[in-house]
């Protein structure tokens, strides 16, 4: 079931980015600076010490898209925390022939209030089993941490407790970092359906 959610994702994430600038057009810093100071903005990175530990993919941070360039395939994505706030963050499954990523993004609107994104940081996947899933909506000793993302063993229980791998997207710093599995657990978002 929750391979049916990530096919369907990709819209779903667009339409959800879409929605929460046009909520919050105002305060939403926009990716492309206007005229008067495009220098200033250009030479002064949003995360100055964004440099990525895991040496996955570097080519791709810093990238600004509507589209994806040729030869990525979107996969699904979502918002993490609130999708009305003034900076929203949110993570993008990717694919490139048989690599997978994740891509820590900032979802900014251009003038027209189209979304737009921000590679931050990317995580290359590990190779995943037939019943490997990648999951969010995970809880740290009982509580929700928006901002954990797993590689889990999916089951048919309401809750995934079989979880292989886990990283956090800090907002703070605008990196994936790897995050111990102790006490961690993840909803099956879809369970019963």
């Amino acid at each position: 079931m929750n391979r049916y959610f990530a096919l369907i994702g990709v819209s779903f994430w667009s339409l959800l980015a879409n929605v929460a600038i046009a909520q919050n057009s105002v305060s939403t810093p926009s990716i492309e600076p206007d005229n008067n100071n495009i220098e200033e903005i250009e030479n002064e990175p949003l995360f100055p010490d964004n440099t990525n530990n895991n040496n996955y993919n570097n080519s791709y941070i810093g990238l600004k898209y509507q589209q994806l360039p040729q030869g990525l395939t979107g996969l699904g994505g979502w918002v993490i925390g609130d999708a009305y706030a003034p900076t929203i963050f949110g993570i993008s499954r990717i694919q490139k022939t048989t690599q997978r990523m994740l891509w820590l993004e900032i979802i900014t609107n251009d003038p027209d209030g189209k979304a737009r994104y921000q590679v931050l940081d990317v995580l290359e996947l590990p190779q995943l089993e037939a019943n490997d899933e990648v999951i969010t909506y995970c809880r740290l000793q009982g509580k929700i941490d928006p901002e954990i993302v797993t590689v889990s063993v999916y089951e048919d229980t309401e809750f995934l407790t079989k979880i292989k791998r886990a990283w956090r997207a800090n907002r703070k710093t605008g990196k994936f970092e790897v995050f111990p599995i102790e006490g961690l657990d993840c909803l099956n978002q879809g369970y019963g359906v």
